[in-house]
């Protein structure tokens, strides 16, 4: 009985711990400058900053890691690395954390409803097997998160930047981008840009 009292007592202050972790990082200088682009709920006004609201922890903490390390390019956006640099991993854990609790509310861009139609069943071939929310990414070695009702011109460069190597993809990812062509991948950006 004293041991199930310790190890609940253990639990709940680790718990605690990490709320008031992700507390001091959501009200420290790191966040106030992650809000200026992707908004202070992580739904970005910008049409060229993602939305990170809801965001899967393990996707958000590789993705965070990586430009920390200098494995994957900022971009336009030279402050995104110099932040990450300086974090550690418990750090990026807590800010992960802080903006998965969010609910992503997809912004109001246009988008082809046609082609959204068609986009959705290219989706739903190619993609939704690690695209998907709660999609476990068994097909890759890298998480993975949600695309739809994200904003068309942050996708726009994402897939610039895997198809100029800025970004590192998985094998099967860069089969299924390989596959489609340029009316295919218009199709699947107006599918994303719809939040349908």
């Amino acid at each position: 009985m004293r041991t199930t009292i310790r190890t609940i007592l253990l639990l709940s202050a680790v718990a605690v711990s990490g709320l008031q972790m992700a507390t001091a990082v959501a009200e420290g200088d790191d966040f106030k400058a992650c809000a200026r682009c992707h908004g202070e709920d992580g739904n970005s006004q910008k049409s060229s900053s993602p939305s990170i609201a809801g965001m899967d922890t393990a996707y958000s903490e590789h993705a965070l890691r990586d430009y920390r390390d200098g494995k994957r390019e900022c971009g336009t956006s030279k402050l995104k690395c110099r932040m990450a640099a300086k974090w550690t991993d418990e750090e990026i854990v807590a800010s992960s954390a802080h903006f998965a609790q969010f609910e992503l509310v997809a912004p109001e861009q246009s988008f082809d409803a046609g082609l959204a139609e068609q986009g959705k069943a290219i989706h739903e071939e190619k993609c939704a097997a690690c695209h998907s929310p709660g999609a476990s990414a068994e097909a890759s070695s890298q998480p993975a998160d949600s695309l739809n009702g994200q904003w068309r011109e942050y996708l726009e460069y994402a897939l610039q930047q895997y198809a100029g190597g800025g970004r590192q993809q998985p094998d099967d990812m860069r089969a299924a981008l390989e596959s489609l062509d340029d009316s295919q991948q218009e199709a699947l950006l107006n599918y994303y840009a719809s939040g349908l």
